[in-house]
């Protein structure tokens, strides 16, 4: 014989409230828009958007494959830690977007 299902027990539904708080009933996120929004102000960037950024060629970029194909193919945790290592050492950017940088 089937066993008889239990009906879940309601449970009561509480109200989206923040008593303690200087903004009572604050709508979940994604309702309030920073234009919308009248206590946190419209967010500004420094910089300038009329500089093109400059590519820059990374001589070194070969070398970081081969290193990078080497801790893949290493046989113990050593080699691997070993060319990660170096890995981290000779990380540099190869994409200068000078005068671009976002002061907040």
């Amino acid at each position: 014989m089937p066993r008889r299902t239990r009906k879940p027990e309601k449970k009561p539904i509480e109200q989206y409230d923040h008593k303690e708080a200087s903004r009572t009933n604050n709508p979940p996120v994604g309702l309030v828009t920073p234009e919308t929004d009248r206590d946190a102000g419209k967010k500004t960037y420094a910089y300038d958007l009329h500089i093109d950024p400059s590519l820059q060629f990374d001589p070194q970029r070969s070398q970081i494959e081969q290193i990078i194909d080497d801790a893949l193919a290493a046989e113990t945790v050593e080699e691997a830690k070993s060319a990660l290592s170096e890995l981290k050492k000779r990380q540099a950017p190869y994409l200068d977007w000078a005068g671009k940088a976002e002061h907040t």
